[in-house]
């Protein structure tokens, strides 16, 4: 009786590892890619404009607070921080195309204001140069971005709802807040289109009076039902009762709105993440 060798070796023909290393080329493939949801923002406060007698005393403040709240809660964020005399109109427009641009369609594309508005539906970039809600509903639009918010803590900031009240422009603002509505567009806005909305409010604080009550909200104090989750409507309620209760300790008339498409139950802010 034969004893079978220990070892036995296989030659495998050239064109079998050939054909074996295609297969592995095309399994590879076929392994889908998945990148998580990221927050791209861009978060403007100007405090101090090139024409200095119409300077603010909180709005880069609240630009910082917001811009360190989003990558505490959510590190992985793209966040482009621009204050003060930096953020002139072509350099806010340009860094918001950008940001737009490389949002896909599972991100969320955040642009927080803190400065001047106009009744015209504008706000005010440091060099003095408006920065119209048209251009920023056209910058929305183009993105593929799953949700987009504006949130303006500025001066007749509810007129950017509105849009343009010219002739020339009305039907033309009427389709692009159309466009928008149908994407998801979210204006979180400090005061009603014929409010001021107040930067210098109080002594000790170092935040405008919408931005302050925003910030208590998204921090914990806007989650009524205590799940971790801080939905839209709860954070409209939230801010909206804080600034009516503040309002009227300081015999003033400031009152935020929310516009936009969207389900009211959508979770903006979950546990160690913010604007989903």
């Amino acid at each position: 009786m034969s004893q079978m060798p220990e070892t036995i070796t296989l030659q495998i023909p050239r064109f079998m590892k050939i054909i074996k290393k295609r297969f592995y080329i095309l399994l590879l493939l076929c392994i889908p890619l998945y990148a998580p949801a990221k927050t791209y923002g861009i978060i403007v406060g100007i405090s101090k404009y090139t024409n200095r007698s119409i300077s603010l005393k909180n709005a880069d403040k609240d630009a910082i607070s917001i811009h360190n709240y989003i990558l505490e809660q959510r590190p992985s964020s793209t966040l482009e921080l621009i204050l003060n005399r930096n953020a002139t109109k072509d350099i806010v427009s340009s860094t918001m195309q950008k940001m737009a641009g490389a949002a896909n369609q599972d991100d969320t594309l955040v642009f927080f204001f803190s400065g001047h508005g106009m009744p015209c539906s504008s706000l005010v970039m440091s060099d003095g140069i408006f920065f119209t809600i048209e251009e920023i509903q056209n910058i929305f639009i183009k993105s593929t971005a799953k949700i987009k918010i504006l949130i303006s803590d500025s001066c007749f900031s509810g007129q950017l709802r509105k849009g343009g009240d010219t002739k020339s422009t009305i039907e033309n603002t009427k389709q692009k807040r159309q466009e928008a509505h149908n994407k998801k567009v979210i204006l979180f806005l400090s005061s009603r289109s014929n409010e001021i909305s107040y930067d210098n409010w109080t002594k000790q604080g170092n935040n405008g009076l919408f931005t302050h009550h925003l910030l208590e909200g998204i921090q914990g104090e806007a989650d009524t039902n205590k799940d971790g989750n801080i939905t839209a409507y709860e954070i409209y309620t939230y801010v909206s009762s804080s600034m009516k209760h503040s309002s009227r300790n300081l015999n003033i008339t400031q009152t935020p709105v929310m516009w936009g498409s969207f389900d009211k139950e959508m979770i903006l802010i979950r546990k160690k993440q913010t604007l989903k």
